[in-house]
């Protein structure tokens, strides 16, 4: 992939999906989307989540600007049947 490529991803039912870039290759969020309140999304390090802080524990779609890298990157991740969660983001490094 190159700067300029869109990057999207959808979790599976139950499921947690990390967004890990490449060493050097940066991303912008621009939006994250859920069903239901029992999904989360926000930033992780592989040791610290922070949990919920850029959705506000609602249901439904966020327009967002967050940047992730190699070293802290997005996790998304769909607690529960029937849940689910998606992000969309733009490569920009």
């Amino acid at each position: 992939m190159v700067s300029g490529d869109v990057v999207n991803g959808i979790s599976g039912d139950d499921t947690i999906l990390d967004l890990v870039p490449a060493a050097g290759v940066e991303i912008v969020i621009t939006s994250i989307a859920r069903n239901s309140m029992g999904s989360d999304c926000g930033l992780f390090n592989g040791t610290t989540y922070t949990f919920d802080a850029y959705t506000n524990n609602n249901a439904g779609m966020i327009n967002i600007k967050l940047f992730i890298n190699s070293s802290i990157y997005l996790r998304v991740s769909a607690v529960g049947i029937g849940k689910f969660t998606s992000y969309s983001g733009i490569q920009i490094k």
